[in-house]
């Protein structure tokens, strides 16, 4: 519900493993970051900063 009521668009969620959803394609075009990955728990969630032009 959180994505479908955003107006700014600040939650993504799709297939990662398919390159041609939308986030997949947010993560390959754009700098990410994921918390702790060494902590070896395999994060899926990746937080981009966009600015508006």
């Amino acid at each position: 519900m959180c994505q479908i009521t955003c107006p700014n668009r600040a939650i993504v969620v799709g297939d990662l493993d398919d390159p041609e959803s939308e986030v997949a394609k947010i993560v390959a075009e754009n700098e990410t970051k994921l918390l702790k990955p060494e902590k070896g728990t395999a994060p899926n969630v990746h937080y981009w900063y966009s600015v508006a032009h």
